[in-house]
């Protein structure tokens, strides 16, 4: 059990350091530059799927886009 959990654990802090790397090395957009690559039909909004796609095309899973659309939609 013991070993189990500090396997866990050095997975986990495996991932964190992975991801700190991953995102240090990657070059910072501006709050227009990032819209933009979001926005995929050009329209000025972000759809739930428009984020999806995003996330997918980089290979990350988001669980629940529409949730996170009303979260951080302000208008």
């Amino acid at each position: 059990m013991f070993l189990r959990f500090v396997k866990i654990l050095i997975r986990t802090n495996r991932n964190i350091e992975d991801a700190k790397t991953s995102l240090f090395n990657h070059k910072c957009f501006s709050l227009e530059d990032s819209f933009a690559l979001f926005d995929i039909n050009k329209n000025g909004l972000l759809t739930a799927s428009e984020l999806t796609n995003v996330f997918a095309d980089h290979s990350i899973e988001l669980g629940d886009t529409n949730r996170l659309v009303e979260i951080i939609d302000e208008d």
